[in-house]
C-alpha cells in the first residue's frame, strides 16, 4: 500500500518548489552623465526599465551643476559620494561641486521618455544655455 502522505508531500512539493527558486538579479546597467559648462554628455540614452542602474554623475565644468529629473523620483535609490551614503524615494535633484563624482543606483520602473536638465543660476542660467537632455526607459 502507498502512502498517502508521500502522493500529499511530492504534489505540494511540485507546486511550492518553483516559487521558492528564485531567478537571479539582472546584471546591473550603467550611465554616466558628465557635467560641463554648459552642456550634458551621456554614455548611453536609454535604459532598461525593471533592472538595477547605477548613474554615475560627473562634474567636469567650473561650476556647480544640479541634475533634476523625475527619471529617479518615487523610486528608492541609494546616492554615494565621498563616503556619505543616502538612501531616499523622494530624490528630485542631484547637485554637484566642481571636480566631484557621485553615484546613483536604482531600478527605473515606469517606461517613458525623462527629460532632465540643468537649472543652475551662476554665472548665468545654464538651462538657457541648453544645458538638458533625455532618457528613454523601454
Amino acid at each position: 500500500m502507498k502512502k498517502p502522505w508521500m502522493l500529499f508531500l511530492l504534489v505540494t512539493l511540485t507546486i511550492i518548489a518553483p516559487s521558492l527558486v528564485r531567478a537571479e538579479d539582472p546584471k546591473p546597467q550603467d550611465i554616466r552623465i558628465e557635467a560641463t559648462d554648459f552642456q550634458f554628455k551621456t554614455s548611453k540614452t536609454s535604459l532598461e526599465a525593471m533592472r538595477p542602474t547605477t548613474l554615475t554623475f560627473v562634474n567636469t565644468g567650473k561650476y556647480r551643476h544640479e541634475l533634476e529629473s523625475d527619471l529617479f523620483h518615487g523610486v528608492e535609490s541609494k546616492i554615494e559620494v565621498d563616503g556619505v551614503m543616502i538612501i531616499g524615494d523622494e530624490i528630485q535633484e542631484l547637485i554637484l561641486d566642481p571636480g566631484k563624482t557621485l553615484k546613483l543606483t536604482f531600478v527605473p520602473r515606469t517606461k517613458g521618455v525623462f527629460e532632465f536638465s540643468c537649472n543652475a543660476e551662476d554665472p548665468e542660467n545654464h538651462l538657457k544655455k541648453g544645458m538638458k537632455g533625455s532618457i528613454k526607459v523601454e
